[in-house]
């Protein structure tokens, strides 16, 4: 009788567990239907502009982030309409205001301000469905869905002008280690033979990007504990720009070593992913290093016990 009563409770269970989920998904199918071309518009940025192109990454490590918890979090799943009501309302506000109406925002905000309030009306209906303790849970994958909200033009521009300045750094740093006589001035290197300006389109800001938004989502799945995923999030911005600092040393040091051709050959033009792999190999060597470090850790506890 017990038995057939908690097989019963089990049942009943993963029924309501369907509901919460359909419901979800209904919300979000919805938000999708009002916010269409808010999305489109984002991706087609993404397709399109170079500066965008980590966005298309955000969806399918958000599938895979959550896939990997999935068990752990069916467990934790409740309604909680007193905090997933209200930020679904502030969601609907902030889309109130990116729409095209007298009292709406400045045009260059509005679809920011509109995809902030699509992937914010996601989080409010997880909250509504799932319940607080599932937000919590996977809180993580659900604030890394804001980076599908694209960065405004001026924020933008100040990172690539950032990496721009980094990249010259990092390399004058290489010069200097290897003996070549440099003179750095902002983005500008000059050393014999050579004059070299790293303009914003060779910043790196894609790849840069790139290696930021999949450190995240590697982090989040192997690393257990907060602080060592930021931390890993953290030394990918340092590895970003050495990667770029590293590309134009190496491109340099061709170009006056052996071949001219080098300084605007395929390297220079379409070296990016070769370079991006570089800073994926250090990244996963300081990966192993904190993940050996969260073992050793562990077994000395077990030991303790």
């Amino acid at each position: 009788m017990q038995e057939a009563t908690l097989l019963c409770k089990v049942e009943q269970t993963k029924l309501e567990n369907r509901i919460r989920i359909a419901i979800l998904i209904a919300i979000v199918l919805g938000t999708l239907i009002i916010d269409w071309s808010e999305l489109v518009t984002t991706f087609a940025r993404a397709i399109i502009d170079p500066q965008y192109t980590h966005i298309l990454l955000v969806l399918p490590g958000f599938g895979l982030m959550i896939g990997m918890q999935w068990a752990q979090l069916k467990s934790a799943f409740s309604y909680s309409m007193a905090q997933g009501i209200p930020i679904i309302a502030a969601a609907a506000v902030l889309g109130i205001l990116a729409a095209d109406a007298p009292f709406s925002i400045a045009p260059e905000y509005r679809h920011v301000v509109g995809m902030f309030a699509l992937v914010l009306s996601w989080l409010g209906a997880t909250a509504l469905c799932l319940g607080v303790r599932t937000v919590r849970r996977c809180i993580f994958p659900l604030l890394f869905l804001f980076i599908l909200v694209p960065m405004p033009e001026k924020i933008m521009n100040v990172l690539v002008i950032s990496l721009q300045v980094g990249s010259a750094f990092a390399a004058n740093i290489m010069f200097s280690a290897s003996g070549v006589p440099v003179v750095r001035d902002g983005a500008l290197l000059v050393i014999p033979g050579l004059t070299i300006n790293v303009a914003p389109e060779c910043s790196s800001i894609r790849s840069s990007l790139i290696l930021i938004v999949t450190t995240a989502i590697i982090a989040q799945i192997l690393l257990c504990t907060l602080w060592k995923k930021i931390l890993l999030i953290c030394i990918s911005v340092p590895i970003s720009i050495a990667k770029n600092g590293l590309r134009i040393y190496t491109i340099s040091m061709l170009g006056t070593k052996i071949d001219p051709g080098y300084l605007n050959g395929i390297l220079h033009h379409k070296g990016g992913p070769v370079f991006l792999a570089i800073a994926l190999l250090v990244m996963a060597v300081i990966l192993w290093t904190i993940t050996k470090g969260e073992y050793l850790i562990m077994q000395i506890r077990k030991k303790q016990q």
